[in-house]
């Protein structure tokens, strides 16, 4: 149902977007949700690791407080003060749920308490933004979808297309209706 509606809305677009099974991140490639993340935020992300030589994050914000999702055999999947550890080395294709209290990695989870923060900067996905918050590419592999909710209310519904016009790769958001390009 939800792949029939995408379909819908890109053909609306005049035909001009194809959908794609995911995104392939090169490590230079990131897209910016334009949310920040509080405590009340939700995330659900199928990825696909390509590259498992390197700690990267899959998406976040670096600098606290921080929401990130590090990928590495310690990786740090920070929500807030908060920091559940998944080895994320080994692990090639899977679903990771993120909410205010649980954190789901394939079939690992961790939970914690909820607290109070709001990011310093919009949440990127395939890197991260530092303090600078410039946003830093990182990842390798592939991005199937990326939701993100607030407080209950879906605010991204990311699935992917190539912009058949001149072959670019983004996301259409079914949230707004609005196809989301890479900001590097």
């Amino acid at each position: 149902m939800d792949r029939r509606r995408a379909l819908t809305a890109a053909q609306s677009m005049g035909g001009k977007y194809m959908i794609l099974p995911y995104i392939v991140f090169d490590g230079t490639l990131i897209f910016d949700t334009g949310q920040y993340a509080n405590e009340k935020t939700s995330v659900s992300i199928k990825f696909r690791r390509t590259d498992i030589a390197s700690n990267v994050y899959l998406y976040g914000v670096s600098v606290s407080p921080r929401f990130t999702a590090h990928l590495a055999q310690n990786g740090y999947w920070r929500y807030g003060d908060a920091y559940p550890i998944f080895n994320t080395e080994d692990i090639y294709e899977t679903v990771a749920e993120v909410s205010p209290t649980k954190i789901t990695v394939g079939r690992h989870s961790k939970t914690f308490e909820e607290q109070s923060f709001t990011t310093n900067h919009t949440v990127p996905i395939g890197g991260h933004k530092p303090s600078s918050g410039v946003p830093t590419p990182q990842f390798i592999g592939h991005i199937y979808y990326f939701r993100m909710s607030v407080d209950g209310t879906m605010v991204a519904d990311w699935i992917p297309v190539r912009r058949l016009s001149d072959g670019l790769d983004c996301f259409f958001d079914r949230v707004t209706n609005t196809f989301i390009e890479p900001i590097q």
